[in-house]
């Protein structure tokens, strides 16, 4: 009886970090800033490629930017990006929220 006891007890704990989690994500988004593509780069790896925007943020800064194939900015466009935290980090990481003009897979850059 005791082990079954320990048993529905840790179950119930598993059960409410799963709640927890859901409700308090790891990380999120702080603010959205406008910025501007100079540079995109395809990296071709074992596992597949992989599609990277370098903008220039508005302190002047350059920062690489992780897309994905469906949504390649052309270089010297604008684009919005997600300032992201983590509650593991102080460094903060960014994500492509949307890019104007938009250029669609097989346009071309």
């Amino acid at each position: 009886m005791k082990k079954l006891t320990i048993a529905i007890g840790i179950i119930i704990a598993g059960v409410g970090l799963l709640v927890l989690l859901a409700f308090f994500p790891l990380s999120h988004t702080k603010y959205k800033l406008t910025v501007t593509v100079i540079d995109y780069t395809l990296v071709q790896s074992l596992d597949g490629n992989r599609h990277y925007l370098s903008v220039q943020l508005p302190d002047e800064n350059i920062q690489l930017v992780s897309t994905d194939e469906g949504r390649i900015c052309p270089v010297g466009s604008q684009a919005t990006v997600e300032v992201i935290d983590s509650l593991f980090s102080s460094k903060q990481s960014y994500r492509l929220s949307q890019c104007s003009p938009h250029i669609t897979k097989g346009e071309g850059l």
